[in-house]
């Protein structure tokens, strides 16, 4: 049995594959266009940026806290949990604003563990709201995107050789 793998996402096409005809045809394949959006990626990318520029204050807060806290300015485990969080958010952002870019979907510990420590990282420093304001819009909406381009792909029909990005 013939098979074909799609050079965009690695989805495996066998003959007996519903979409077989499709790919061979059209070069149209079901996983690729799951992401198939009418933003293209240089907008995507201008977006990015711009909401990042914004919020590099933030950023730079929150790094500056982190290696505080690491170099033992901060005593307890607790306090240096505090520190660990904001920085965990923004790794978080920053792997879903690339993988949105790139028009792929993101692993979804990456959805729980930037939004728990986001929230988390929000309520503690609500002083700082100002310098991170403009990253909120962004990581709502990345959680949305991310979670609505995991679920499709989860609808389509079950190819056993079909190996996901992690």
């Amino acid at each position: 049995m013939r098979t074909q793998i799609c050079p965009k996402c690695n989805y495996q096409f066998t003959e007996a594959d519903k979409f077989w005809d499709e790919f061979q045809i059209n070069g149209k394949c079901p996983n690729c266009d799951v992401h198939e959006s009418n933003h293209s990626s240089g907008s995507r990318f201008i977006v990015a940026m711009l909401s990042w520029l914004f919020s590099s204050v933030g950023v730079v807060f929150s790094l500056t806290f982190f290696f505080v806290g690491l170099m033992g300015g901060m005593e307890g485990s607790l306090t240096a949990l505090i520190a660990f969080l904001p920085l965990v958010a923004w790794v978080s952002l920053g792997v879903m604003t690339v993988d949105w870019v790139k028009n792929r979907q993101c692993h979804s510990l990456w959805l729980i563990i930037g939004a728990l420590s986001g929230i988390f990282s929000a309520v503690v420093f609500h002083e700082m709201f100002v310098v991170f304001i403009s990253a909120i819009p962004l990581a709502i909406y990345l959680v949305f995107w991310h979670v609505q381009s995991n679920i499709a792909v989860a609808k389509l029909p079950p190819n056993p050789s079909f190996k996901r990005d992690a």
